[in-house]
């Protein structure tokens, strides 16, 4: 089985955090930027399938994305490009893929949550400070722990029940990304650390192996 990992194309919030401020993140939409991004991601994915059927990249595919605003676009212009290219598909979205829920204190720093919600945002920070925050919960959000333990179900129960599916093309976030691979090759929680993929880059697992990145837009953000 072939699962190619997608993080979604640059969405407003990452040219400008502010923007969150005024609506909720699920709700984020691609940027004028991250449109073309989708676009040369799709055309890159239509290549991979055209090309190399005798290597096991053959139909039948499946794409899946997360249920927020930035996933479904992305994915909706990938699709957009397979039906171009005369490729076959089948779609599902799944809650199991999305975003890391960060509650109260998402992005403390930058939204003033201290002075919001200051006895929950000081009980955060003082778990960050031990050193410990992959297993520490926001108020009201998940913990990379909690976060990797549906990613894992999405894995192993999930795609295991699409084993006649030889190819999944899965869209989701960066944190979500790191999060499947760290899953998928039972790595040790530390190592969660990595930086997040490139917006629109594509990911490649193979069976039990880890390919790397395969692709990142020209014009790679981040």
């Amino acid at each position: 089985m072939n699962i190619f990992l997608v993080r979604h194309a640059q969405s407003q919030s990452n040219v400008d955090l502010q923007i969150l401020k005024m609506q909720a993140n699920m709700a984020v939409n691609l940027s004028e930027l991250g449109l073309e991004q989708a676009k040369e991601t799709g055309n890159y994915l239509s290549e991979i399938f055209k090309n190399k059927a005798g290597e096991g990249y053959n139909v039948p595919i499946k794409v899946w994305n997360s249920p927020y605003n930035r996933t479904r676009q992305t994915s909706k212009i990938i699709k957009e490009q397979l039906t171009l290219n005369g490729i076959e598909f089948e779609e599902e979205e799944s809650i199991y893929i999305t975003e890391r829920e960060f509650g109260l204190v998402d992005n403390v720093e930058g939204y003033h949550t201290h002075e919001r919600f200051t006895h929950e945002a000081n009980h955060y920070s003082l778990h960050k400070k031990s050193k410990h925050d992959y297993f520490v919960r926001p108020p009201l959000g998940e913990s990379p722990f909690d976060m990797c333990i549906r990613l894992d179900f999405f894995l192993r129960v999930v795609l295991k029940q699409e084993e006649c599916i030889k190819n999944h093309v899965v869209v989701s976030h960066g944190a979500a990304i790191r999060g499947l691979i760290m899953m998928h090759q039972k790595q040790k929680f530390e190592e969660y650390t990595c930086p997040n993929p490139a917006n629109a880059s594509v990911r490649h697992l193979a069976g039990n192996e880890y390919n790397g990145e395969i692709f990142k837009p020209t014009k790679a953000t981040y």
